[in-house]
């Protein structure tokens, strides 16, 4: 499947349907919504060249909800990384 010029599959068989640009982020941000943080957090690279592969010419509803995601789960991650240096410290303090 290749891609045309306004973002969408073009397929090469004509017995293949295509699957339109708001399908495709909608189903992500279905996903996304069902996935924890942590799991999102390995793939943020690919989710971030998915979106930007439709273009930002005309920025969806979705592809906001997307980054919104995206930046949620990188800051939760972050307050975990935060919360568990400083159990860290302070199991190491109290020894």
């Amino acid at each position: 499947m290749g891609r045309s010029a306004d973002g969408r599959g073009e397929s090469q068989d004509s017995g293949v349907s295509m699957v339109n640009e708001e399908f495709a982020l909608r189903v992500l941000c279905v996903l996304l919504d069902a996935a924890p943080h942590y799991l999102i957090i390995p793939v943020i690279p690919k989710l971030r060249e998915f979106v930007q592969w439709f273009g930002d010419a005309e920025p969806s509803d979705y592809s906001s909800r997307i980054r919104a995601r995206i930046e949620e789960a990188v800051h939760k991650h972050q307050q975990f990384q935060m919360l568990y240096r400083f159990h860290k410290f302070h199991c190491l303090w109290s020894m």
